[in-house]
């Protein structure tokens, strides 16, 4: 009977490290989940921007940082758009954006 008392305390013992586990594993992803949802929210705001004619000034950041092509002002060099659709350039992928 002591055996099954000590055998039950182990149970017990492993199931809440694996209850600990998976709650340390949900608080994780639940972060990357809203990180990835700020970074989508950037990128919405970008596409306005640039549907509008403006280039954004995080995106101006970003590529001076990755040595991207700019003119010599410092502004991102982007290819005109002829008819000023982010959709059309395929920016946005048409799905809430």
């Amino acid at each position: 009977m002591e055996r099954n008392r000590q055998s039950a305390r182990e149970c017990r013992a492993r199931k809440k490290l694996r209850y600990d586990y998976l709650e340390e594993l949900v608080v994780n992803r639940e972060q990357a989940v809203q990180k990835l949802l700020e970074e989508l929210r950037t990128y919405e705001e970008w596409c306005r921007q640039l549907d509008q004619g403006l280039v954004p000034q995080g995106l101006r950041q970003q590529q001076l940082q990755s040595n991207s092509p700019v003119g010599q002002q410092g502004i991102l060099l982007l290819p005109p758009l002829t008819d000023n659709s982010a959709f059309a350039h395929g920016l946005v992928n048409g799905h809430g954006g």
